[in-house]
């Protein structure tokens, strides 16, 4: 009992310090808004090793960005300090090969705006766990397409949509 008090408070501690030297204000419509100590404690604990920590925040969510393992990182928390999802800025290259195959082809005169991985989902998430899949922004003229690929399959176009 003795050792797990002293282990909870070691985690504790070195969690709050870690928040403390990497977190910053965040930015807020032009001005800078605290975010939730609820969420800056959730997310010492599961990012603990992210660096270069920026947060933003607006009228939906909380966003943290950061770098973890190297790369670019996100994690999105709503205004009632909900985990939403954890997502990685990623490449073509990185996907599997088939939806490699499928972009060249079938979307080679479209522009690749964003491919996020979804590296993380709340446990009591209740889609479709899309947990490692890749998700793609992208877009020609006025036609966006928004697309999931799954890990070991094909790109599955999920919505398509006119820009005015």
């Amino acid at each position: 009992m003795k050792k797990l008090i002293i282990s909870s408070l070691f985690i504790f501690f070195a969690a709050s310090t870690v928040l403390k030297a990497d977190t910053n204000i965040a930015k807020y419509d032009g001005g800078s808004e605290k975010i939730s100590s609820s969420v800056l404690q959730q997310f010492g604990y599961t990012f603990y090793r992210a660096s270069d920590v920026n947060w933003t925040i607006n009228s939906s969510y909380q966003k943290a960005t950061f770098i973890l393992n190297g790369k670019t990182t996100y994690a999105i928390y709503n205004l009632s300090n909900k985990f939403l999802v954890a997502t990685q800025l990623a490449n073509v290259s990185d996907l599997p090969t088939q939806a490699q195959e499928t972009l060249k082809k079938d979307y080679a005169d479209y522009d690749t705006a964003n491919i996020l991985k979804v590296i993380s989902r709340p446990a009591d998430y209740e889609m479709e766990d899309d947990t490692n899949a890749f998700w793609l922004d992208l877009s020609k003229g006025n036609e966006h397409v928004i697309a999931i690929v799954f890990p070991k399959s094909d790109l599955r176009v999920v919505k398509i949509e006119s820009i005015n």
